[in-house]
């Protein structure tokens, strides 16, 4: 099992704790506000990050998720 990297565990706690808060406060559509990001991971060299999240409802589709995530990247 590869190590854990310290510096990429925190990054991963950050990134988390902000696009929480860019959910709760940026996204205007209603059907993205049951969204919840709930993990986080950061590959030990910092190039790639992975979002995991849960939509308590069913409602949004594949296209509404990647327009949150082009303002979620600007932002």
């Amino acid at each position: 099992m590869p190590r854990e990297v310290p510096r990429a565990r925190r990054i991963a706690e950050q990134v988390q704790r902000v696009l929480s808060q860019l959910l709760l406060r940026e996204v205007r559509d209603p059907r993205l506000k049951p969204m919840t990001v709930t993990h986080v991971k950061v590959s030990p060299d910092l190039t790639h990050m992975w979002v995991m999240y849960t939509l308590l409802s069913g409602d949004a589709h594949d296209e509404l998720l990647w327009a949150a995530a082009e303002l979620l990247r600007t932002t």
